[in-house]
């Protein structure tokens, strides 16, 4: 049960960036916000860096990889939340979980609880 208090911690700072980022988007552009927030987070990571451990070449490709489709997701999605109510756009990026959940099923093997799919039906 340790998770359920990160857990909710994680969600409520996610619920206050996307708020705060709507309200940018009325005054930058959205490769703006991109380029400031990883700044940010690159910065973060600085200080955290001392603890990592490299990975493989592998891995690093597809850390890169990973990464690369991101930023492009995020670029996207905050070119589509500029123009429409966050009420109508996070809706539809939280079909992600469920597609998630199918491919991790799909590709990864993973099994899919009836929790789960009762969570896809919601």
């Amino acid at each position: 049960m340790f998770w359920v208090l990160p857990t909710l911690l994680a969600l409520l700072i996610v619920i206050f960036k996307e708020i705060f980022k709507k309200k940018l988007l009325v005054n930058i552009e959205p490769i703006q916000f991109i380029i400031l927030f990883y700044g940010a987070m690159l910065l973060f990571a600085q200080a955290t860096l001392s603890q990592v451990t490299m990975p493989s070449s592998m891995e690093f490709g597809l850390i890169l990889l990973a990464g690369s489709l991101n930023g492009a997701s995020n670029l996207f999605g905050l070119r589509v939340l500029k123009e429409i109510p966050i009420s109508v756009f996070k809706p539809l990026t939280g079909f992600s979980a469920v597609m998630v959940l199918l491919m991790g099923a799909f590709f990864l093997q993973e099994s899919i609880t009836s929790l789960q799919g009762v969570g896809i039906l919601l």
